[in-house]
């Protein structure tokens, strides 16, 4: 059976099981990141406990956050074909050097941690070992996942944003989130009724079940938004250089010389990106509500630096993150206002790189 496409359409050049497969390594690979970052500083916490307090909660941030640049490199790579343009090469490879940089310094960071503590030496060799590792593996499994993806269509069909298939995607994730309610609470009931567990076990249960709760309409999220942010490369023909181009202009308010072709995509980028950022922002929500939870169980452990040392990073990073993500939404709502004669013409795009197409007949229909 034909793969569907993001609109809905049978799509005849799709791989079987491409988009499944696509998918499912995105969950994984957020999953095991998530793991892997909470168990090293969990880690680093429980060997090093005998080091400076300052030096052990750097070290156990930098292993916590030394799994998402793997994660990044792997993601882009995905999405991303750094043969599309010289510029994108470019980019793809600067990405590649800082990634490397900031791993090379967390895992220094945690020797000089371990010595200071005097702790024991298999701790940074085991994390040392599992960064190689994820890097090593990064770059190949994003290139294969992107190979399993069907080729850009030629005419590109631009398909705008539908409310209704946005307003499925949110009773989607309501649904889940209310049915993970029932199912955590009717969890904390039984074990407090049946006297199992009882004051700090029964809160580290609720904080579980809470935890759970944001996290799998977190994961729900995810899914459902990636055929949006596909649109949005495909507007870019996806060449990651032209994509940039369009978040200069359209996100960051730059003057640029743009071709015909180009203000059309550009304009279609600013018509679906705030769809895109808002989801984005319900998903980071609901995933650093359940980190917190996570967080607030390490406090009820008697991990009370830990717990709050990444409690004020998470505030600190939905400050920032949260309100820039608005100002962005409403340059692009502007910008698209302000093009909208653009946005009327839903034919192809001669700007679409032929590297990126392959000929197939417009999809048939629309749909979730």
């Amino acid at each position: 059976m034909a793969e569907q496409d993001d609109d809905g359409g049978a799509d005849p050049t799709a791989l079987p099981g491409g988009r499944t497969m696509r998918i499912l390594a995105y969950i994984l690979s957020v999953l095991v990141s998530t793991v892997l970052s909470i168990g090293g500083a969990l880690l680093v916490a429980i060997q090093l406990r005998g080091g400076p307090d300052g030096l052990v909660v750097a070290a156990g941030t930098g292993v916590a956050l030394i799994v998402y640049g793997p994660l990044l490199l792997g993601s882009w790579n995905t999405f991303w074909d750094r043969r599309s343009s010289p510029d994108a090469g470019r980019y793809l490879r600067r990405v590649g050097v800082v990634v490397l940089a900031v791993d090379l310094a967390a895992v220094g960071l945690l020797v000089v941690a371990t010595v200071v503590a005097g702790g024991p030496v298999w701790v940074p060799v085991l994390v040392a070992l599992v960064t190689a590792l994820l890097l090593v593996v990064a770059r190949p499994l994003g290139d294969r996942l992107r190979r399993a993806e069907r080729p850009l269509a030629s005419p590109y069909r631009w398909q705008p944003v539908e409310p209704g298939l946005i307003r499925r995607k949110l009773l989607i994730v309501s649904v889940v989130f209310a049915g993970m309610v029932v199912l955590a609470s009717a969890w904390v009931v039984v074990e407090a009724v049946s006297g199992r567990e009882r004051g700090h076990d029964l809160a580290a249960t609720g904080l579980l079940g809470a935890e759970m709760t944001f996290m799998v309409p977190a994961f729900v999220m995810v899914v459902l938004v990636v055929p949006l942010q596909r649109r949005l490369r495909d507007a870019a023909g996806r060449d990651l250089a032209r994509l940039r181009q369009f978040n200069k202009v359209v996100l960051r308010g730059k003057a640029l010389d743009l071709s015909a072709a180009d203000q059309r995509a550009a304009a279609r980028y600013a018509s679906t990106v705030p769809t895109v950022l808002g989801l984005q922002i319900g998903y980071l929500a609901l995933l650093y509500a359940g980190i917190a939870c996570n967080e607030l169980s390490l406090t009820l452990d008697g991990m009370t630096r830990l717990g709050i040392v990444y409690l004020g990073v998470l505030v600190v990073g939905a400050a920032v993150a949260i309100p820039a993500a608005v100002v962005r939404m409403r340059r692009a709502r502007a910008y698209a206002v302000t093009h909208a004669d653009l946005l009327a013409d839903h034919g192809g795009d001669d700007g679409v790189a032929a590297a990126n197409v392959v000929s197939v007949a417009p999809p048939a229909s629309a749909g979730m």
